[in-house]
């Protein structure tokens, strides 16, 4: 809105100013903007406009004064400039030296402020500096504060006789004063000084003076005190000088209040009479000390402007705008004695288009989203042929493993974890690559030490770039159900999960993971991973005896719950991690299932905000909610808990572990503390209820883990390996006969660590934004699980959100069996692309027409991204003859795949020139028939002869 506001009144400007468009194109006239206020940038954050690759040129405080210069084709300096409420103001200094330089023959000066959203009004009401009566009442007694208002303001500099003069201009800065935001005195003083030394004035020549006057009670005295030391000490009595702000009137623009101040000087001085002080009703006694005796008039009526000398040339007056990031500005205006101002009467006409606010993500969810489903993680021969056919590894790589563990190597050269860091810049030269060997040296008890290891490990290989293969035992299929094989299992199902967020964050470090069988030949095992130093077409194996298996997901049936019907409740329930947004509705799902006693367990205790407490007090209206003050990881608390339910006369029937925090960066700046911050809660809390419940018998222990164990995502290695600890214990505990159950949970909207993501402006950006779902969806899937038996781990996914681009472009293989189920059209492979109304429609159409029809729709397309002369865009023109550049193509791009439903790439218009061309790619592409692109081929794109 900013830009277009500037484009239309700066041309406007520059109209009234006798400048006519021909005569800009190449000349040297500058643009000189005030602005400050970004509101737009968040508005398409959250905004379907947000995808769009002008959204980040559209938001730009930059390109706002660029836009004008290219859209008029002017040459001379383009500068956006924001120091907060001097904006503008500080914008005509910079024109101003311009000309005075010779640097430009003519200057712009705009200053604009847009407000979309209310976040800084909050912010600024919170800190005082707004009025709470909604009135900015400049040097009054009553003054409160500010009032923020929108404007937009302009004006035209150029060399030569004009109306109006600016005589001189000054910008200084607060320097040290008593806050940040606070004014200095002594630094005004010094500004106007400089601005009267730089008009060649003294100060009795001004007659009047357009104030900064904000109406704050510190700074309306501050600023008369400084005006009165610097330019009234010196002024007879015989003609006062006149002070006012418009801000009375209009309210401070901010970054657009200097050019409001410069506009309404103008019009002050060009009708030789000021306007009265608005608002003013009581002076305020700090303003009176500060003008006892001086000769200055703060009216509230009309006041004549005239100079002291009657034969002067001109009347002068000054105005200042002071930001409040310590920025002043001061300008000296003079207005010829050439009779009255004549304003023009003949506004101009625009040409219009309207832009329709398009619904919120949200929304179109709610109308369209596929439902939440749930899938299992199947594990089938690999499809194809494996590296080398199978062969023994001729590459030489270096088997990485911590004292104790077993490993049939066939002689490969082995060292420790800290010895393979050691020697890291020597193994790229020496080994293909590393073969790190995930063991547990803790026996019995749940170790973090194999995921340090392999931190440090993937860090270097990721500095080096040296392939890493991870190498396990029992990470997908429990191999032993002694204790020791337990935590090892565990173990290893962190380590594959932090690899996948590794693929994720680092796509070109060749790395992956082998779940070793028994009698698995390790040699074999690695060659099937593929050449040493390319990243694996599969990353992810599962050997048993001779055979390799890779992972595909299914979609899973209905769960059915114990007794076949939905659960009933009546026991005490047990929700870690309670008092978070997921807890605290599963805690709600548990009553409603009729659960009797739900104790919620915090490392905080009951400690909660409103909503918290809100939710809580409508628990217990319907049941009994205890609150547990338990750390999660720790065994002591964990086992004291369990025991002190155990007395309890109601048995224990669900245990919902929900606990986990996240603490996300970079593999390059994760350490040590953020890798243990995040596996506490979850891994080590996974690892207490294990070792609690083994003398009791819940009906479920529920785990709630994320996608980012099954997906990966970046900067969330640590978070993906705690998630991966949780989907190893559950199938560790189902191996054994116990019951558990690990849940892989997306997004839930408006509660737990996804939240806060969504609130940054996660969706559509964010790689898991796809399957986001409601805390409904959320309860709805959790429901048949609180007694099901039938999976130890299931994903939750919005199918939906299986089409197309889930990660950097490419559909995991992971996915390979839901997405294109062998749907084939013309004999090649459906995209799950044929099933929107566009395809639809043009199905039903006759082939020739189907042609015309999508050719008509695309070059409305291309007709409302190309603009202006878009009339001209034939269906034989070339995309480059109409505009459409390297940026646009995106755009055309984005507009057609939303389309059409197709996934297209920005160089479809050098592969299809011409809108026919690109249409009959679409049509051969939805329907499968090759007779439009032939028909398509048979007329030649319209070219002119200067394009080459």
């Amino acid at each position: 809105p900013q830009q277009r506001l500037l484009l239309e009144r700066g041309y406007e400007a520059l109209h009234c100013a006798s400048l006519r468009r021909a005569s800009l194109a190449a000349s040297a006239l500058g643009v000189f903007v005030g602005i400050g206020a970004n509101d737009w940038q968040t508005v398409l954050a959250h905004s379907p406009a947000g995808r769009s690759v002008y959204a980040a040129t559209g938001g730009s405080l930059s390109i706002a004064s660029g836009r004008l210069s290219f859209v008029l084709g002017m040459q001379g300096p383009c500068v956006s400039y924001d120091t907060a409420c001097s904006s503008a103001l500080v914008a005509h200094h910079g024109a101003l030296r311009a000309l005075q330089q010779d640097e430009a023959d003519g200057a712009l000066v705009a200053g604009v402020s847009v407000m979309l959203l209310p976040r800084v009004a909050a912010s600024f009401a919170l800190a005082g500096m707004t009025s709470a009566t909604g009135r900015c009442r400049t040097f009054d007694a009553g003054a409160d504060g500010m009032v923020r208002s929108e404007a937009f303001s302009c004006a035209v500099l150029a060399s030569g006789p004009q109306r109006f003069a600016v005589q001189g201009s000054s910008v200084r800065q607060d320097g040290k004063s008593a806050s940040l935001t606070a004014p200095n005195g002594r630094a005004q003083q010094v500004l106007l000084k400089a601005a009267l030394a730089d008009a060649g004035l003294l100060a009795p020549a001004l007659s009047c003076l357009e104030a900064h006057g904000t109406g704050t009670p510190l700074g309306d005295p501050i600023e008369v005190g400084a005006v009165a030391a610097a330019l009234l000490s010196d002024r007879g009595q015989e003609e006062p000088l006149l002070i006012s702000s418009m801000k009375a009137n209009l309210g401070h623009a901010e970054p657009a209040a200097g050019a409001v101040g410069l506009l309404k000087l103008a019009a002050t001085l060009g009708v030789a009479t000021a306007p009265p002080n608005a608002q003013l009703r009581v002076l305020n006694p700090h303003v009176n000390a500060a003008l006892s005796g001086l000769p200055a008039s703060l009216s509230v009526q009309p006041c004549s402007v005239c100079s002291l000398d009657p034969t002067a040339p001109a009347v002068a007056g000054g105005v200042s705008s002071f930001g409040y990031s310590g920025t002043l500005a001061h300008a000296a205006l003079a207005s010829q004695r050439q009779g009255p101002l004549l304003l023009a009467d003949q506004p101009v006409a625009y040409r219009r288009r309207r832009f329709p606010w398009l619904s919120s993500p949200a929304a179109r969810q709610s109308k369209a989203a596929a439902p939440a489903e749930l899938f299992a993680t199947a594990w089938v021969k690999h499809p194809g042929a494996l590296g080398r056919k199978g062969a023994r590894s001729q590459e030489r790589w270096l088997l990485c493993a911590p004292p104790g563990a077993e490993l049939h190597s066939g002689g490969m050269a082995r060292v420790t974890p800290p010895q393979c860091r050691a020697g890291g810049a020597a193994s790229r030269r020496e080994w293909h690559g590393w073969a790190f060997v995930v063991h547990s040296t803790s026996g019995a008890c749940w170790s973090s030490a194999p995921l340090f290891d392999l931190l440090g490990l993937a860090q270097l290989a990721a500095e080096q770039q040296i392939p890493l293969v991870v190498l396990t035992r029992g990470a997908k299929q429990p191999l032993a159900l002694t204790p020791a094989a337990a935590t090892a299992c565990w173990a290893s199902g962190g380590a594959c999960s932090f690899v996948c967020a590794l693929q994720v964050e680092r796509p070109r470090l060749p790395v992956a993971t082998i779940d070793l069988g028994v009698g698995t030949d390790l040699s074999v095992a690695l060659a099937a991973v593929g050449p040493a130093g390319d990243s694996p077409a599969e990353a992810h194996f599962a050997w048993r005896g001779s055979r390799a298996c890779v992972p595909r997901l299914r979609r899973a049936t209905r769960q059915p719950s114990r007794a076949g019907r939905e659960p009933g409740l009546s026991g005490a329930q047990w929700v870690t991690g309670g008092l978070g947004g997921l807890g605290l509705r599963a805690a709600a799902l548990l009553v409603e299932c009729g659960a009797a006693t739900v104790c919620l367990s915090s490392r905080r205790g009951a400690r909660g905000g409103r909503e918290v407490g809100a939710e809580l007090a409508s628990l217990r209206t319907r049941a009994e909610v205890r609150i547990l003050p338990c750390e999660a990881g720790a065994v002591a608390e964990t086992t004291a808990a369990l025991q002190g339910l155990a007395s309890e006369r109601a048995p224990l029937e669900c245990v919902l572990h929900a606990a986990g925090v996240s603490s996300d960066a970079m593999l390059h700046n994760l350490d040590a503390s953020r890798l243990h911050a995040v596996l506490a809660p979850k891994a080590a809390g996974a690892w207490a209820l294990h070792c609690g419940l083994m003398t009791a018998a819940p009906r479920q222990l529920l785990l709630f883990s994320s996608l980012a164990s099954l997906l990966g995502n970046t900067g969330q290695a640590n978070y993906a390996g705690a998630n991966g600890s949780l989907d190893a214990a559950a199938r560790s505990r189902a191996a054994a006969g116990l019951v558990a159950l690990s849940l892989q949970l997306p997004f839930v909207s408006g509660s737990g660590m996804g939240a806060v993501e969504l609130e940054r402006g996660g969706p559509p950006r964010h790689p898991h934004a796809a399957f986001v779902i409601s805390r409904d969806e959320f309860a709805a899937c959790l429901r048949p699980q609180l007694t099901s038996t039938a999976a130890a781990l299931l994903a939750v996914l919005r199918g939906g959100g299986l089409r197309g681009d889930t990660h950097r472009g490419v559909t995991p293989r992971l996915m390979a069996e839901l997405v294109d189920t062998a749907e084939l059209v013309g004999g090649r492979a459906a995209e799950d692309l044929v099933s929107g109304p566009f395809a639809s429609k043009v199905r039903r159409l006759a082939a020739p027409a189907q042609l015309a029809y999508v050719e008509q729709e695309l070059l409305s397309v291309v007709r409302r991204l190309a603009g202006a002369e878009a009339e001209h865009v034939l269906a034989t023109t070339p995309f480059m003859e109409a505009g459409i550049d390297s940026l646009a193509a995106t755009e055309l791009a984005a507009r057609v795949g939303e389309l059409s439903g197709l996934r297209l790439q920005p160089t479809l218009i050098f592969d299809h020139p011409t809108p026919r061309a690109l249409a009959a790619h679409l049509v051969t592409r939805v329907s499968g028939s090759a007779a439009a692109a032939a028909a398509a081929e048979a007329e030649p794109p319209q070219r002119r002869a200067d394009v080459f």
